[in-house]
């Protein structure tokens, strides 16, 4: 691993931007990422900081035990994965962490938050000195096909499986993205790479070539095509995700 980029690399995206597609590519390779999908959507929704009034009159859905937005950060993002490699003898090699997640899990709602100890200057529940440690990277859809998309999701029978019951606009995740974005870019004084998924479904390959070259990651041309199975990570939001399986 000498030489080799292991920080963790996380896709931050809002509602129905085909980032769960993107993320499909990289469950693909099991034996050089660990996968981690919308983990700071527990702590949002459902834990004791919880930035979402979405579940607030769920006392079901609030009974459960979620984790804080520091336990994600510590225990799955900045988390060190080794594994055995099947390829080099048996040598322990160690995994890289791909997290696909919504922008707007971190980002205050209003600047503000009373129930927790907010760094100045920093738009997100995320000490700087955390966010610093991972390689930022960006994935935007237009507006016009991913609200409607949402809305779709948070009405009829659509919702029964979701169990988003009303859609709420707050939750189009544009101006949280944009708000990381900016963020992101004056704390590491780079750019942050920012893909579109137009650009994902009109040229895959190149697509994903650029991203991974920018991430420092070998491509592999398998990783672009996948049976239809299961992802058990998936079922954490049921009723979403039914085009990448």
């Amino acid at each position: 691993m000498d030489g080799e980029d292991v920080a963790p690399i996380v896709l931050w995206c809002h509602p129905r931007s085909l980032s769960t597609a993107f993320e499909r590519a990289f469950v693909e390779r099991d034996d050089d990422f660990v996968c981690y999908h919308e983990p700071f959507g527990e702590p949002y929704y459902f834990g004791e900081e919880a930035l979402s009034s979405r579940f607030i009159a769920d006392t079901n859905g609030h009974s459960r035990k979620a984790l804080t937005y520091m336990q994600v950060m510590q225990e799955q993002v900045l988390k060190e994965h080794t594994a055995i490699s099947s390829i080099d003898g048996g040598e322990i090699k160690r995994k890289r962490v791909f997290v696909k997640d919504m922008a707007q899990y971190i980002v205050l709602p209003s600047g503000t938050a009373p129930h927790m100890q907010i760094e100045e200057g920093n738009p997100t529940v995320i000490p700087k000195r955390l966010l610093a440690k991972v390689r930022h990277s960006f994935l935007l859809r237009d507006p016009h096909k991913s609200i409607p998309s949402y809305w779709r999701m948070c009405v009829g029978d659509a919702s029964q499986a979701t169990g988003f019951h009303f859609y709420d606009p707050n939750e189009a995740g544009y101006l949280e993205l944009r708000t990381l974005f900016e963020y992101v870019r004056t704390l590491t004084h780079e750019t942050p790479l920012l893909l579109t998924a137009e650009d994902l479904l009109q040229d895959p390959v190149s697509t994903m070539h650029l991203y991974y070259h920018h991430m420092g990651v070998p491509f592999v041309p398998g990783m672009l095509h996948w049976e239809a199975k299961g992802i058990p990570s998936f079922d954490s939001w049921p009723g979403f995700h039914r085009m990448e399986l």
